[in-house]
């Protein structure tokens, strides 16, 4: 050992060191140091950052490590969440000092036994390649790769976001394209945790049947385009790949001629539409009623899993039980409406309704399949 343990303090010269060091928070004293050396507002200029994940690299050669300590101290650790974060309290560095390291100082740092701890680069030196999610949750790490649009898109729309709106845009004008992120970025985002975590912060659920059902305008509705997106989903229809067969999911043409004495095909989805009367039979009844001749000569597709959904008994007896859910309470408050249109010059308050309407509205219900609502249950829905 070449002496004692002596951290070199930080010069004007400090930044220009290797791109990427790590150092265990056990043998550096991150309060003590940052009290000793230079504050954060010299490194933070320099266009330095932390990064959060550890990795190490090994400085080069040529570099000189003297410096290096002042930036080092900058990296604190917070007492919540033992993450790395860069404290604004810049101090002055100390005048005419130039320490160096000695080599029990290189030998402490250097030891293979180093722990967790920040890892600083230097973002203006092209050692990162561009994530598509950058400002988007980017966890900064690891190389990038192509990735299938697809799965952005569709997981965009299930967060209800926008980011599928620009994609969905590039892929009319390029179906090769590919999106360059890394692979953490694109399962934590495509995730359905993470999407359902974030659809309860904009409070929504995953399938919210609350809202009444709505006679719906075309203008109510995104740009849609026959000859692009499915009849049924709204999704766009990509050609097949043939480098991954597998991923394509099979489009159908609008190919079926109308003859006499049988229903077209556009018929056929409108009265599909009335029978299931949910949501998604209203935004299919607006595409299909779009169409100006029949859909054959519109070049009208779709997905034929969406078709085979579409037309499943079983989806549309599920359709039916949820859009009967949606309107059940709708003869309540026609109810409220008449006795309220009765007398139109009364002030109405909730004691006003508790009799006679509330128990007119409970007698109104009872027994109807099994359901009964009580007063306290009317009180509830009117309030």
């Amino acid at each position: 050992m070449a002496g004692p343990f002596r951290p070199p303090h930080t010069h004007t010269h400090a930044l220009n060191t290797a791109p990427v060091l790590q150092a265990s928070e056990s043998v550096l004293g991150w309060d003590s140091l940052w009290r000793q050396e230079s504050g954060a507002e010299t490194f933070r200029e320099a266009g330095w950052t932390s990064l959060d994940q550890s990795r190490s690299v090994q400085p080069r050669e040529q570099d000189h490590l003297g410096p290096v300590w002042g930036e080092l101290a900058h990296a604190h650790y917070s007492q919540r969440g033992r993450r790395p974060e860069l404290l604004d309290r810049p101090l002055d560095p100390p005048a005419n000092r130039n320490d160096e390291w000695d080599e029990a100082s290189l030998d402490a740092f250097s030891r293979a036994s180093v722990q967790s701890a920040p890892v600083w680069t230097r973002l203006d030196q092209g050692d990162m390649e561009d994530c598509f999610f950058t400002g988007h949750g980017c966890k900064a790490g690891g190389e990038c790769g192509n990735i299938n649009p697809l799965r952005i898109i569709k997981a965009s729309k299930d967060r209800d976001d926008t980011l599928h709106i620009e994609l969905e845009k590039k892929l009319r004008l390029n179906p090769d394209m590919k999106v360059k992120c890394r692979k953490t970025c694109v399962s934590s985002y495509t995730s359905s945790h993470h999407i359902q975590r974030s659809r309860k912060r904009h409070g929504q659920t995953e399938r919210s049947f609350s809202e009444p059902l709505t006679r719906k305008r075309r203008s109510d509705h995104s740009e849609f385009e026959f000859k692009k997106h499915c009849l049924f989903c709204g999704d766009m229809c990509i050609p097949k790949d043939p480098k991954h067969p597998s991923r394509w999911r099979v489009v159908c043409q609008c190919r079926t001629v109308e003859r006499p004495g049988r229903k077209s095909f556009k018929d056929s989805i409108i009265e599909k539409c009335e029978e299931r009367g949910d949501k998604l039979s209203a935004d299919v009844r607006i595409r299909v009623l779009g169409a100006t001749s029949d859909l054959h000569a519109a070049d009208a597709q779709y997905h034929a899993d969406c078709h085979a959904i579409f037309f499943s008994e079983r989806n549309v007896k599920a359709a039916q039980t949820s859009a009967s859910d949606e309107h059940r309470m709708d003869p309540l408050f026609a109810k409220v409406v008449d006795s309220i249109n009765e007398e139109p010059e009364k002030v109405w308050t909730s004691v006003d309704f508790l009799e006679p309407v509330y128990q007119g509205l409970a007698s109104l219900v009872s027994g109807r399949d099994g359901w009964t609502v009580g007063e306290s249950d009317a009180a509830a829905r009117l309030d």
